[in-house]
């Protein structure tokens, strides 16, 4: 699971109010882009995203000190299967910078922090749960999935697409003991290095969940992380029985996810492979009202480079993820409200032979539609 790092914003934004023309969008998109911006703006926003997880007891900079410690961390060891990641291509949309770094995901600092961000973005979508704001959060996502049919079979295959260190992934193995495999994948070798040492802090102490992490580790031999591109997973045909997309492809551009899409439902088992895709919904209030105000919007846009494109492909009524999924193949979309800001989907792969591309989506949204406990844009905490 990707982490959704949206940053607390400088306080002179909050003064600013929704620009009438695309005028505003253009100086605004100008200004991030220039030397200040990185200089100024970005280092003051994650000293403020620090400060907000601290003060909702998210130990970030301890955190952060004892996951550096449980080094030495390198990207490839000499084995046959480090040699063969390294040779996977990366895409040029996953170079982009990402959640101010300037690097991405290819950087040591955002693999080192993904799991602490996490705890607090987590704790900005439930700030009454504090520290455990996350728990709540992941609960919903999973709450959501189950009332519309997502499951598991004995002996299952499950992969979690765009895994990052593998919080999403160690969730499922934790919820789907009757899983026989949970793979893991992702692109960032740094990413994937801290998830391999965590599951390997987990097999080497039996006491792993009280370590001074800020997410459960747990010994769980079913789990495997691997370096793959999302949309050529080397997978064969018809082989899992899970795929799980779990806040990733608000990080890409629609193309990328038709193509990872496409991947998911070759690899799904003909008449039971489910794929089960969890994100931000901008066609609920919350989100709809902060892209509304292109000051806000344009600011937390610079540290998500494909917001933007995902908030208009994602409530396109002609040519958004539903209506591709349909498309490529998938029957049996079923989606329904998971927070006040996010959706779950749940689509199966029919069997062989048959064409559901003419199936209705079953959207039920607006029925099961929650309240919206974000906090505010400027709080740190909940008052």
């Amino acid at each position: 699971m990707r982490v959704v790092v949206l940053l607390a914003l400088p306080a002179f934004a909050l003064a600013i109010t929704p620009a009438p023309s695309n005028l505003g969008k253009w100086l605004l998109n100008a200004a991030l882009a220039s030397p200040l911006y990185k200089a100024v703006l970005v280092p003051s926003a994650k000293k403020t995203m620090v400060r907000t997880a601290e003060e909702n007891g998210v130990p970030w900079r301890d955190a952060l000190s004892w996951i550096k410690e449980q080094g030495p961390w390198q990207l490839f060891d000499l084995s046959e299967l480090a040699r063969a990641e390294q040779l996977i291509e990366v895409p040029e949309y996953y170079r982009q910078p990402f959640h101010a770094y300037e690097e991405g995901n290819l950087c040591w600092d955002a693999a080192w922090e993904g799991e602490i961000a996490s705890r607090a973005v987590g704790a900005r979508n439930f700030p009454a749960y504090g520290a455990q704001g996350e728990d709540v959060f992941r609960a919903a996502f999973d709450d959501a999935l189950i009332s519309i049919g997502a499951t598991c079979p004995d002996g299952g295959k499950m992969v979690d697409l765009g895994c990052g260190t593998g919080i999403s992934t160690r969730r499922l193995g934790l919820r789907y003991p009757q899983a026989s495999q949970v793979l893991g994948l992702d692109l960032s070798p740094h990413f994937l290095a801290v998830g391999r040492r965590l599951l390997e802090l987990a097999r080497e102490s039996p006491s792993a969940s009280h370590t001074p992490w800020v997410q459960p580790l747990v010994r769980d031999e079913r789990i495997l992380l691997r370096r793959a591109d999302a949309a050529n997973t080397g997978l064969p045909d018809s082989s899992v029985d899970v795929v799980c997309l779990s806040l990733v492809i608000h990080e890409l551009p629609p193309e990328a996810t038709r193509e990872i899409a496409a991947e998911a439902f070759r690899i799904l088992k003909p008449g039971s492979g489910q794929l089960w895709l969890t994100e931000m919904d901008f066609a609920t209030p919350g989100f709809s009202k902060l892209r509304a105000n292109p000051v806000l919007f344009s600011l937390i846009r610079s540290t998500e480079p494909y917001l933007d494109v995902y908030a208009d492909y994602q409530t396109s009524e002609i040519g958004g993820p539903t209506q591709d999924l349909r498309q490529i193949g998938f029957g049996n979309i079923r989606i329904v409200a998971a927070t006040g800001r996010h959706f779950a989907l749940v689509a199966t792969r029919p069997a062989v032979g048959v064409d559901a591309t003419s199936d209705p989506i079953d959207d039920r949204r607006k029925e099961t539609a929650k309240s919206d406990t974000h906090l505010r844009t400027w709080q740190a905490k909940e008052e």
